[in-house]
Formats: C-alpha cells, sequence, structure tokens
C-alpha cells in the first residue's frame, strides 16, 4: 500500500480572519464612550427642566393624589408643604408616606412660600366670628374619604411666582371660579 501524504499550502493571503484586531476594537469603544457622553449630558439637562413645571401644576398634581390616596385607603389623608425642602408631601392618616411633589430641583433656586387659607361660608349662610378665622392660615389640607374637606385658598409665593387658587374640595372636577383661578 502505497500511502500519500497529501499536504496543503495554505496562501497567507487567502487565510481566514478570526476575531478583531486591537485597532478596531479601540475604535468602537471610542464610538461607544463619545455616543454614551452625549446621551448622559441630554439626559441631564432634560432631569434640570423637569423641576421647573409650574407651581400651579405640582400642586394640582399633589391635590389629586392625596384625594385618590384618602379614597383609596379609606383614611384620611394629609397635604402640607415642606419649606426647607421646598416640596408638598402626601401622607395618610397612619404616618404612611404616599408622595413628595418638589417645587423645583435644588433649593439655591429660591424658596417658596405656602399658605392655605379657609375660605368662609356667605355671610347671608351662617354668622362670622369678629375674628375672621380666613385670616389664620391651616398648616395642611386634610382629605376625607367621602370627600368632605374645607375650602381653601392657596397662595404660593417664591422666586418669579406669586399664584393664588381656590380648592374646593366638594367638587371633583375643575372647580368653579369664585373670583380667583379655577383649581
Amino acid at each position: 500500500m502505497v500511502s500519500h501524504a497529501i499536504s496543503k499550502t495554505v496562501n497567507p493571503a487567502r487565510k481566514l480572519r478570526s476575531g478583531f484586531t486591537l485597532l478596531e476594537i479601540v475604535v468602537a469603544l471610542a464610538l461607544m464612550a463619545l455616543v454614551a457622553g452625549v446621551v448622559v449630558v441630554n439626559f441631564d439637562s432634560s432631569f434640570d427642566n423637569m423641576g421647573a413645571r409650574p407651581p400651579g401644576d405640582v400642586f394640582r398634581k399633589a391635590v389629586r393624589q392625596a384625594r385618590y390616596e384618602a379614597a383609596l385607603r379609606m383614611l384620611k389623608t394629609y397635604l402640607s408643604f415642606d419649606p426647607e425642602k421646598n416640596e408638598f408631601a402626601v401622607v395618610d392618616a397612619a404616618g404612611a408616606d404616599c408622595g413628595k411633589y418638589p417645587l423645583g430641583k435644588a433649593v439655591d433656586k429660591g424658596r417658596f412660600e405656602v399658605e392655605f387659607i379657609p375660605i368662609l361660608p356667605e355671610d347671608n349662610i351662617g354668622a362670622r366670628d369678629k375674628n375672621d378665622p380666613s385670616e389664620y392660615p391651616v398648616p395642611r389640607l386634610v382629605f376625607d374619604p367621602s370627600g368632605c374637606g374645607m375650602p381653601v385658598k392657596v397662595k404660593i409665593k417664591g422666586p418669579g411666582e406669586n399664584i393664588e387658587l381656590t380648592l374646593d374640595p366638594f367638587y371633583w372636577g375643575a372647580p368653579p371660579k369664585r373670583g380667583g383661578e379655577p383649581l
């Protein structure tokens, strides 16, 4: 038996290349870093603008959340404003946190002052005390699961803002105008 050894000679130009060269890997990493840098810068600037929502809109959102939580949990829910953090806070009667609603991303942009002032019944409905309670703000708003509550004027003062809103807790849609901007 004759055995022939067949030897193949491989042409180096025809040799298949497997894998990537170091240069290709470096170029790909540089492109990914460039794209990631652009995305992070744009993403960060969009977060800066998130705190720029008008204070009235932030308050309305906090009110909707407080009403919803009161009905859902069947507990009184409270809405207050924390001037140190520049945010509205919603908590239920058991003390559970139901949401935070900031008026700005950073406190260094300016602090806000918020007052909740009760609206008294009309003169022809009931007698008024000489010490008109509407002159005295309340520290927080109370939302009952039944929907009952006290009508209030909300004054929001801050950098470039001076807003007065009317909140009628008996009406779940947009409340009717009462001389101020409807809520």
